[in-house]
């Protein structure tokens, strides 16, 4: 019997092209003229993600990816601590008479579900 090899072989893709792919973040810019998108640099990640920008990225972009894609947002970390999960160690409400208790939300109401 005769094994005929197959009629085309896909090429192999390497896995960090595969994760280098996926990492990628995408913006819309939109303009009076036109919509379009770009990639955001891995400085524009790392600036999202909390980091200065004195911060030293590696010098290859799926590296520096990896590190701001794997991460927490410090900021965010903090303002969730302070306005949510502080008040409910000690025992009180994140919620007072019906608004966030946050200085960024002036008295916006909390729908109430029961």
């Amino acid at each position: 019997m005769i094994r005929r090899p197959p009629r085309s072989t896909p090429k192999p893709s390497s896995a960090a092209s595969d994760v280098y792919k996926r990492q990628l973040q995408h913006l819309l810019v939109v303009s009076p003229e036109a919509i379009r998108s770009r990639v955001m640099s891995p400085r524009e990640t790392a600036r999202l993600m909390g980091l200065r920008d004195s911060y030293v990225l590696p010098e290859k972009a799926l590296e520096a990816y990896q590190l701001t894609g794997d991460g927490v947002a410090v900021p965010v970390v903090r303002y969730l601590a302070k306005w949510l999960l502080e008040p409910i160690v000690a025992g009180e409400s994140p919620w007072k008479h019906g608004t966030v208790s946050s200085p960024f939300a002036s008295q916006a109401k909390i729908p109430q579900f029961r």
